[in-house]
Order: structure tokens, then C-alpha cells, then sequence
């Protein structure tokens, strides 16, 4: 009996291994292409299914990545890998996860939720890259750029054009950008990637340019500035480039010593630029009257003239021996003050038409008078013109060809008219002039004739005008 029992045990396990074995091997034979429950990749849900629909589900948001390479002056483009074939697929990596699991036992399948992540294989036509990365304009423009060491003029000065440094290397440009998206890097910076390389003159056959360039660097560093007065002119850089002697066919030309030549007429020319510019005898002034116009009025015995033959032969001794100073011209002719205005803002303004004298001390008015000028109807009339005071006198008798005056206060502006004062008149101003003038001077009233007199000194400019 007991026997029996036990064979009856021994049947029933058999049959349940036999059983069990038999859906162990029914549901691994069911899961062989497909994947076992409780599997999540990549966040899907995957049980049951076939590595194809897998990778299906999975790529279904999938979007080719873009490219924003940036260049050394901050530049920016990008592209689409999608325009150069890029695809991405999961399929080896399923796959291969599908066999590896394939041999474990349903239980083991089973147990527990398999939760994984994988990478997808991906791929793209690097050629058709490489073309593209050719194609965008910044890097096809500085590819375009020549690879020189070359001297040129800009805006008027010689300036080393430098096209050796920080150069873009094609090779290493496409090198980097591929091993960029190959690491899933997007944002592309050249600099960062080591692209650019730096030429050296030898390398470019440029070594006599650079001699050149350390000779014409000397020649163009000059020191001098010419001192105007209310200006400074400088004989910059910009300017000494105008002193270049050129060759016929455009080069610059080297004496026998192999300095470089300069061009002696231009630096004349630079001079008589600056004489044209300050000099104002025989010239006119617009002179902004107090009564509220413009006038012309004709330098005559005031002005400023530089003595060109004196600073021409200066400027070539010092610029050829590198003298480095602040040069003050010398003058045939120097107004009150230096420089484009030898008017200055302390000055006398004499307007014949109204009778009126202003005088200006700093710009601001000091005193304002009526005055009398000379007889029209006699043909005396005060001549116009810049003039200045270049004599003070007390006392003075005045003498002409039929008369003579005492003076108290003289001060002579053109030969010999000038500012005094008139004690024999009572009345100033109007129109006293046509028929009452003087014989050509300024009659002053002594009161302000004395103001006059002690606070304007010799050299004042007078200006005179109708």
C-alpha cells in the first residue's frame, strides 16, 4: 500500500513538471520575437510586441537634430540633418536585447517589470554634411579669404594687413563638426574646436613685406605737431602716409640705402594747406555783427600770415632728422590771437551805418556808445576794414591839412584815422556823420573814450564796417 501511494505522488509530479516545462517552453517559443510582459523601453510599453513595432513606436517623435555652429566674430548658421540623409533606428539594439533575454526561463521573464533604456544606432551621409558645412556663406566667405601679409592704404593711411591669424582650417573645421554630432553636440563653436590655425610670414612667403612694413612703420611715426594757436595739427600717421613716394607702378619707392623716399612736394603741399587755411591778409572776414547780420569786412592793416618759406624749410629738416616737438610758426604777420578766429573775443566793433561802437572784452559787451565817423558829404567817410590799435596816446594835438585838434585820449587803428575823443561835439550818433563828420576818425564821447583807452591795449583788433 504504501508502495502504491508513492507511485501515485511520483505521477503527479511528473505530470506537473511535464506540464510546467511544456508552457515554459509554450510561452518562450510565444516570446521568441516578441517581448515578454512587464518590459518598458525607453517609457514603451513593449510586451508582446515585435522588435519592428518597437522601433516604430519609438522613433515616432523622433526629429532630426539642428546645427548651430558659431564662428570667431560671433556669426551664427545652422543646418538640418535631415537635409544630409540623418536617420536614426533601434533595431540592432532590440534586437540584440531579444536574444540575450531569449534564454532566460518564463519565470525569471516574468518576475518582475523590465525597465530599459537604449540607445539608438544613428547614421548620416557625412560627405553630403561636409558639402553643406562648405556651403554656408560665413564659412565659404573666410575659405574665400586669401592667406596674405600685404600693405594697403585705408581711408587715407598705410595700415599691415594682417590675413595670417586666427585662419579657419577646412579639415579641421569638418573634422570637429563631425565628431560634434557624433557626441550629440548641437551648439557648435569653432574657436572652442581648435579650427583656426595661424599662418607666420614664412609661410606665406611674406618675410620682405614685413621688412617693408618695419621701415614704412618708422617713416610713418612722425612726432610733430604744429602749435595754432586755438588749434593743434598734428602730422599724424594718417598724414605722413600723403608723404609715400610711389613708383610708377604704385609701389613704394626706396632710395639706394633702401629707405623709403619721401615726397618732398606733398609735404610742401601739407605747409601751404596750413598757410591757406590761417592766413587772413588780403583776405575777408564774416564777421557776425551786433546788429544781427553777417558782414563782410576786408582785412586791411590787422591779419595773420604765416611765413610759408620759413615753415617749409622746418618742416623738411625736422621731419627728415625725426625731430618729436610742438612746433609754433613763424609769422610774416600775427594777429592778437592764434589761430582759424585771429579775432578772438576781445575786440572793437565800429558799425558805420548806425554810429554805434561795441566794445567786446571775453565775448560779453563791456560798453556800448554812439559815435561820429567821418564826413560823407565832404567825401571823408571812415574806410571799413579789420584794423587794430597800435598806438595809445594822452594829450595829442591832432593836425590835418586845414585844421588841428587837442585830444585827450588817442588811439590810432589806420594810418591816420582813429578812436579819440570829440569834447567840442554835444551830440553823438543819428546821422550827424553825413554832413558833421570828422575827417575820417571816431569821435568818441570822453567818458567812454577814457574806458576805451585804459582797457584795451596795443594790437586790439578794430573791426569797421558799413
Amino acid at each position: 500500500m504504501k508502495h502504491r501511494v508513492l507511485r501515485i505522488i511520483f505521477y503527479v509530479i511528473a505530470a506537473i513538471v511535464v506540464v510546467v516545462a511544456g508552457f515554459d517552453i509554450a510561452m518562450s517559443t510565444y516570446y521568441r520575437d516578441s517581448f515578454p510582459a512587464f518590459t518598458w523601453i525607453n517609457d514603451v510599453y513593449c510586451t508582446g510586441k515585435t522588435v519592428t513595432e518597437v522601433n516604430g513606436e519609438l522613433l515616432q517623435d523622433v526629429k532630426a537634430p539642428v546645427l548651430t555652429i558659431t564662428d570667431k566674430d560671433g556669426n551664427q548658421a545652422q543646418i538640418d540633418l535631415s537635409e544630409v540623409g540623418y536617420t536614426e533606428s533601434y533595431e540592432a539594439a532590440l534586437t540584440e536585447y531579444v536574444v540575450k533575454i531569449s534564454y532566460l526561463s518564463l519565470a525569471t521573464k516574468i518576475s518582475k517589470e523590465h525597465n530599459i533604456v537604449l540607445e539608438p544606432m544613428r547614421s548620416w551621409d557625412e560627405e553630403a554634411l561636409y558639402e553643406r558645412i562648405l556651403q554656408l556663406p560665413m564659412i565659404a566667405e573666410e575659405l574665400d579669404k586669401p592667406v596674405d601679409l600685404y600693405i594697403e592704404l585705408q581711408d587715407g593711411e598705410y595700415v599691415l594687413q594682417d590675413d595670417l591669424k586666427m585662419r579657419l582650417a577646412d579639415f579641421l573645421c569638418l573634422r570637429y563638426i563631425n565628431e560634434c554630432v557624433k557626441n550629440k553636440q548641437y551648439d557648435i563653436n569653432l574657436v572652442e574646436g581648435k579650427c583656426y590655425i595661424d599662418y607666420t610670414p614664412e609661410n606665406v612667403g611674406a618675410t620682405k613685406t614685413v621688412e617693408l612694413w618695419e621701415k614704412l612703420d618708422a617713416f610713418l611715426n612722425c612726432g610733430i605737431v604744429f602749435d595754432m594757436g586755438a588749434e593743434q595739427i598734428p602730422v599724424d600717421r594718417k598724414v605722413v602716409s600723403e608723404f609715400v613716394t610711389l613708383d610708377e607702378s604704385g609701389n613704394i619707392l626706396l632710395d639706394e640705402s633702401g629707405e623709403i623716399v619721401p615726397d618732398e612736394e606733398a609735404m610742401i603741399a601739407f605747409i601751404d594747406g596750413i598757410v591757406a587755411e590761417y592766413n587772413t591778409v588780403g583776405t575777408e572776414l564774416a564777421f557776425e555783427a551786433t546788429r544781427g547780420e553777417t558782414v563782410m569786412v576786408p582785412y586791411k592793416k590787422y591779419g595773420t600770415e604765416l611765413d610759408r618759406d620759413a615753415e617749409v624749410e622746418y618742416f623738411l629738416e625736422a621731419f627728415r632728422n625725426k625731430m618729436s616737438e610742438v612746433h609754433i610758426p613763424k609769422y610774416e604777420q600775427e594777429g592778437y590771437v592764434r589761430g582759424k578766429n585771429d579775432i578772438g573775443e576781445t575786440y572793437i566793433e565800429i558799425d558805420m551805418t548806425n554810429q554805434k561802437m561795441y566794445a567786446y572784452v571775453d565775448g560779453e559787451c563791456l560798453l556800448e556808445t554812439d559815435i561820429v565817423t567821418g564826413n560823407m558829404n565832404r567825401g571823408w567817410d571812415t574806410p571799413e576794414g579789420v584794423n587794430y590799435v597800435y598806438a595809445k596816446q594822452k594829450n595829442r594835438i591832432l593836425r590835418g591839412a586845414n585844421y588841428q585838434s587837442f585830444v585827450y585820449y588817442w588811439m590810432p587803428v589806420n594810418g591816420g584815422i582813429g578812436m579819440h575823443d570829440a569834447t567840442w561835439r554835444s551830440e553823438f550818433g543819428g546821422e550827424i556823420y553825413k554832413k558833421n563828420g570828422s575827417h575820417g576818425c571816431i569821435n568818441i564821447p570822453k567818458e567812454n573814450m577814457i574806458t576805451i583807452y585804459d582797457t584795451y591795449t596795443v594790437g586790439t583788433p578794430v573791426i569797421m564796417f558799413y
